[in-house]
């Protein structure tokens, strides 16, 4: 009878661990899903949608670096030497 009583004990901690684990991951997907929609609210705010938010990206991406070029190209680097060491053009 002692290995049933010790079968049955297993039994009853593993159920309890897998109670623990099934708390714990739904705690973590609320936890997860509550950050979904903080994120998916902010993008509606900058007025991107999840579908866009790629294209968005590498669009602001580009932006930039034209701008630092653009920029790069207002700088006397002949006054200064010509030492335009770091940057890019």
């Amino acid at each position: 009878m002692d290995g049933v009583q010790e079968r049955l004990q297993r039994l009853q901690q593993s159920l309890e661990q897998a109670r623990a684990l099934k708390s714990r991951a739904e705690g973590r997907r609320e936890q997860l899903e509550a950050e979904r929609q903080q994120i998916l609210q902010e993008l509606q705010q900058e007025g991107v949608t999840p579908e866009e938010l790629d294209a968005t990206i590498e669009r602001l991406r580009q932006e930039l670096a034209d701008k630092l070029a653009e920029a790069e190209q207002l700088v006397p680097w002949d006054l200064l030497g010509g030492d335009r060491s770091g940057y890019a053009g």
